[in-house]
């Protein structure tokens, strides 16, 4: 899972996490499954987020509109963040909610147990196939999933866990 605070939800933005996104996934991101915000979608030739896309032969999919079923998996993924550390976590400025980010994702990826792939961590799955010498022709392949949900959709009123500049929680799973 990558998860990132960024100060709105737009494509510029976008752009930004996917960047981050590109540099430290181990594989080739050959889609992208998305809502369909404008943040994801838009003209094309000038729109940032679809833009790198293209320049990166990632191909965009989007979920049917009004249908946050077709999108579950990251659904689920902003649930349990919101649940587990978010709901959990007293915040006393946005670079601790930036840092308890970061630790709750090292958590998620290297220590919590996921009952969809058997009991083991997603670091453990990376692990066993980067140990791999060919997976799909000699290349490494991961349908990105996206979603944006706000992180203070919660706490509006509590200023503790909210901030100012609490910004749009992006999450890829």
């Amino acid at each position: 899972m990558y998860a990132a605070i960024l100060p709105d939800k737009t494509q510029n933005s976008a752009k930004v996490f996917l960047e981050q996104v590109l540099e430290e996934c181990p594989y080739t991101i050959e889609q992208i499954y998305s809502d369909n915000g404008k943040e994801y979608r838009g003209d094309p030739e000038h729109h940032a987020f679809m833009t790198l896309c293209r320049g990166h032969r990632i191909e965009q999919r989007f979920t049917k509109v009004k249908t946050p079923k077709t999108n579950g998996k990251a659904e689920r993924v902003i649930k349990t963040i919101m649940k587990l550390w978010h709901e959990k976590t007293h915040f006393s400025s946005s670079a601790h909610r930036q840092n308890e980010l970061r630790r709750f994702v090292n958590f998620y990826n290297g220590v919590k147990p996921h009952k969809g792939i058997g009991g083991l961590t997603p670091e453990k799955i990376d692990s066993v196939l980067l140990s791999r010498k060919t997976v799909n022709n000699g290349r490494f392949s991961y349908t990105l999933r996206l979603e944006c949900r706000c992180s203070n959709r919660h706490t509006a009123f509590d200023p503790g866990r909210s901030t100012p500049d609490s910004g749009v929680l992006v999450v890829c799973a």
